[in-house]
C-alpha cells in the first residue's frame, strides 16, 4: 500500500513536472516570436543577403583595356572537355583564337563573345579525341572602343 502511494505521488509529480514544462515552452515561443529582435551589427547586415550585387559602372572611353585568365582547364587529355574564362572589362567584346590538329577555333564551337556586366566570359570545348600530345597556342583579343588587350596561353594536351 505504501509502495502504490509513492508510484502514485511520483507519477502525479512528473505529469506536473512535464505540464510545466509544456506550458513554459508555449509561453517562450509565443513571446519570442512576437519581441523585435535586439538590435546587433549582424541582425542589421543579414537583409545584405538577399540584395543583388550591383554591377560596376559602365567602363568611359579612357577605360584601359585588359585581359586575365581566371581558370584554365589545362592540361587536358584528348576527348576531354576544357574551359577558359578570363576577366576583362565589362561589355568587351572578345575573340578566342585556337589552332589544334588542323582544326581552328570555329572548328571547336567557339565564337565571339561578349563580357557579362562584370567583365567576364567563359568558353567551353572539346579536344577533338584524335589530337597529339603537346602544347597549342590559345589566344584572346578583347576590345572596347578603340583599345584592345590580347592574352596568350598555352593549352596543354596530355594523358
Amino acid at each position: 500500500m505504501i509502495k502504490a502511494r509513492l508510484i502514485k505521488k511520483i507519477g502525479i509529480s512528473a505529469g506536473i513536472i512535464l505540464a510545466v514544462f509544456i506550458i513554459g515552452g508555449f509561453v517562450y515561443v509565443y513571446f519570442s516570436d512576437t519581441q523585435p529582435a535586439a538590435s546587433s551589427a549582424s541582425n542589421k547586415n543579414q537583409g545584405a543577403i538577399y540584395n543583388p550585387i550591383k554591377p560596376p559602372a559602365k567602363p568611359t572611353a579612357k577605360s584601359l583595356e585588359g585581359v586575365a585568365v581566371q581558370s584554365f582547364d589545362s592540361p587536358v587529355a584528348p576527348g576531354g572537355n576544357t574551359t577558359l574564362l578570363i576577366n576583362t572589362l565589362p561589355y568587351s567584346t572578345c575573340t578566342i583564337s585556337v589552332t589544334m590538329n588542323r582544326l581552328n577555333a570555329s572548328d571547336l564551337g567557339l565564337k565571339t563573345e561578349k563580357a557579362d556586366d562584370f567583365g567576364v566570359v567563359t568558353w567551353t570545348w572539346v579536344i577533338p579525341q584524335n589530337t597529339p600530345f603537346g602544347t597549342y597556342p590559345v589566344s584572346v583579343t578583347c576590345s572596347y572602343g578603340a583599345k584592345s588587350a590580347v592574352l596568350d596561353e598555352g593549352l596543354v594536351v596530355k594523358q
